[in-house]
């Protein structure tokens, strides 16, 4: 993206508050908000290529208020969960300053320019125990300054990078990343090495003020909830960004194969596989040889095959 295409949406929304409500497999309540319009025969659901998340527990839930087979938003509406995570997000902008930055590989960008990042926070209960258990002391242990995210609360769980293209109504989910969850299991491992051996554990790591027993109780206790549905979380806060606020229809996704060539990734920088494949197809994502029209005339297309996936909506 432009500069000056990034800014432009972030001016727009500097004055809002984002709110995400969250808990796990609500994403496909979303989705199915989007198919169904006003109402739809789950007949004609189960034939098309959303039938998958007909299975959801969730959704069954919805099913079972679904009068004469017809699903409703109504039918949605009853099936979300009484207590769902209130994430809080915020936007910033991922690149280089000048047109070599923003050619360089360091930021993983599909083509020169800049991402619009989407930055998924935790909650303000996350917050106040993640401070009063580990007790961090001049940095945080858990983020990096060199990927987009928060170095103050809100802190951020995870992130997506997309690639807008106002003129063709589509959106490229370029990355879709957390540090927080891994370096924090890194600590847990470490913490009960500490306890295992015997050696004193007034502190877990130096720069930390919480005692070893404490990290393990933050990581394995407030955390883990997020840490199981971070990946889904944050791809449902994508796609439905780009629906209701850039009014897209279409959202393409990287297959792990297409990725690594568009963002010319090395061996070493290679994200897990199942965030380039499981992940879009649990949200119904296809696969297509049809690239965005921002690739048009790149002849990285026809030289390597690249696949990605594709999510269409109403």
């Amino acid at each position: 993206m432009l500069p000056v295409d990034v800014d432009a949406i972030l001016r727009a929304h500097e004055a809002h508050a984002i709110a995400f409500q969250y808990q796990k497999d609500c994403y496909a309540l979303s989705l199915l908000a989007h198919v169904i319009g006003g109402g739809r025969p789950v007949s004609a659901l189960r034939a098309g290529p959303f039938a998958r998340l007909l299975e959801k527990p969730i959704v069954k839930r919805a099913l079972a208020h679904a009068a004469h087979g017809m699903l409703t938003p109504k039918c949605l509406e009853r099936a979300l969960p009484s207590r769902r995570e209130d994430f809080r997000v915020t936007l910033g902008r991922w690149g280089g300053k000048s047109a070599r930055e923003r050619r360089s590989r360091y930021y993983q960008t599909s083509r020169p320019g800049l991402s619009l990042v989407l930055q998924l926070n935790f909650p303000e209960s996350h917050d106040r125990a993640y401070r009063k258990l580990v007790r961090p002391g001049g940095t945080h242990p858990f983020l990096s300054r060199a990927h987009p995210v928060r170095l103050e609360e809100p802190f951020t769980l995870a992130w997506a990078r997309l690639d807008f293209d106002a003129e063709a109504d589509e959106v490229l989910v370029e990355e879709v990343q957390c540090d927080w969850v891994k370096w924090a299991e890194d600590y847990r491992a470490c913490g009960e090495a500490r306890l295992s051996s015997g050696l004193p554990c007034v502190q877990c790591f130096d720069e930390l003020g919480g005692s070893a027993p404490a990290v393990l109780k933050y990581v394995e206790r407030v955390l883990r909830p997020y840490a199981l549905m971070w990946e889904e979380c944050v791809l449902a806060l994508a796609v439905e960004f780009s629906y209701a606020r850039l009014g897209v229809r279409k959202v393409f996704f990287h297959t792990h194969e297409g990725g690594v060539v568009m963002k010319r990734l090395s061996t070493e920088h290679q994200p897990p596989r199942s965030l380039y494949t499981r992940l879009p197809e649990r949200f119904c994502f296809t696969r297509t040889r049809v690239a965005p029209a921002m690739f048009e005339g790149d002849r990285r297309l026809d030289e390597q095959e690249v696949e990605w996936f594709l999510l269409e909506l109403v």
